[in-house]
């Protein structure tokens, strides 16, 4: 099975293409700017180079979020656009999923990344996406015995709910081929943002 993967929602583009669990080759631009431009040539170079036809891929793994959010409405809009010119089927993978995909963990954890804005976005594999602090951390940890962080940027969260073993990764082509792979049957894998809370956008004035 050929997989399109993308991602343009945390730092810079990752485009790859893998053939079930064996990369066949991945880009990796580190520049933020101009993704609505790079992505294009990124993916139309790396096919060509592969000598693979876009008819060949059986699915395409894009990223939702949570993340910059110019980046995911990129990576969707670029995703859903070939996939209606190909007929190929997208799906949407949380950067929560991709970030764990990227570790071997038990149940015991929670996935943390920085919002930017002072505080976290996290998930545990019990629990929704949520938004929060230290306290909103500590209640999601609660009953775990051997609690673990996954995280992206968020590494004094640790810190600050007492935990040691903080694992630090970030978003990679594999972390999102693992998690398609071992997606549970009632995952939500709709190719739609993942937004936590309103983007933080503000209107110029004419």
């Amino acid at each position: 099975m050929n997989c399109l993967i993308l991602d343009t929602s945390t730092s810079g583009t990752i485009a790859a293409v893998f053939d079930d669990n064996k990369p066949l080759k991945v880009v990796r631009d580190a520049d933020n700017t101009k993704q609505n431009e790079h992505l294009p040539v990124i993916v139309k170079t790396m096919m060509e180079e592969l000598s693979l036809p876009f008819t060949a891929l059986d699915k395409i793994l894009v990223t939702k979020g949570p993340g910059s959010f110019t980046g995911i409405r990129i990576g969707l809009a670029f995703a859903r656009g070939l996939s209606l010119s190909i007929g190929t089927e997208v799906v949407g993978i949380d950067n929560f999923d991709a970030l764990r995909g990227n570790c071997r963990v038990d149940n015991e954890v929670l996935i943390a990344i920085d919002s930017r804005k002072g505080d976290w976005f996290m998930k545990t594999p019990f629990s929704p996406p949520v938004s929060g602090g230290v306290e909103t951390a500590k209640s999601l940890i609660a009953g775990m015995r051997n609690p673990k962080i996954i995280s992206y940027r968020a590494g004094h969260l640790g810190e600050l709910i007492g935990i040691d073993m903080v694992l630090e990764t970030s978003v990679t082509a594999f972390g999102i081929m693992n998690a398609y792979m071992t997606l549970s049957k009632n995952a939500d894998t709709s190719p739609v943002p993942l937004y936590i809370r309103p983007a933080d956008v503000t209107l110029k004035n004419k």
